[in-house]
This record gives structure tokens, sequence and C-alpha cells, in this order.
């Protein structure tokens, strides 16, 4: 009888070391989980911002692009009315 009532207790600290090992792996995959939660929510952030950073670039672009055209034609217009004047100057 005393050698199974030793080893019942013997089983029965296994079985609470168990639970306890149990509850640690628990605990860490939580911990895990939150921390590939946090990191897929700083990749959403990251691509948000690189995102809006590309719209600028175009943006950004776009602007320079039309100030070239608009100071070509200026450029083109001051030309033409530089040589008409000098044409009807001429004529005179």
């Amino acid at each position: 009888m005393s050698q199974a009532s030793k080893t019942i207790g013997e089983i029965d600290d296994m079985d609470k070391d168990i639970i306890k090992d149990l509850k640690d792996q628990t605990n860490t995959l939580q911990d895990t989980t939150k921390k590939v939660q946090d990191a897929d929510e700083y990749y959403n952030r990251s691509n948000t911002v690189i995102r809006n950073m590309m719209t600028r670039v175009f943006t950004n672009k776009l602007v320079l692009y039309s100030i070239i055209i608009l100071l070509g034609l200026l450029i083109l217009f001051m030309l033409y009315i530089k040589i008409k004047y000098k044409i009807l100057g001429e004529r005179k």
C-alpha cells in the first residue's frame, strides 16, 4: 500500500510539473503571438509611409516638370515677341 501511495505521489508531482510546463509554454506562445502581431503592425505602418513617400515623389516630379514646361514656353514666347518686334522695327 505504501508503495502505491508513493507512486501516486510521484505521479501527482509529475502532473504538477507537466501542468507548469504547459502554462509556461502557453505564456511563451502568447508572447510570441503578440510580438508577431506588433511586427505586422509596424510592417503595415512602414508600407503606408512608403506609399505616402512615393505619392509625394510623384507629385514633386509633376510640379517640377510643369514648372520646366512653363518656363520653356515663357522663353519661347519671349523669343517670339523679341523677333516679332525686331522684324516690325526693321520695316519702319
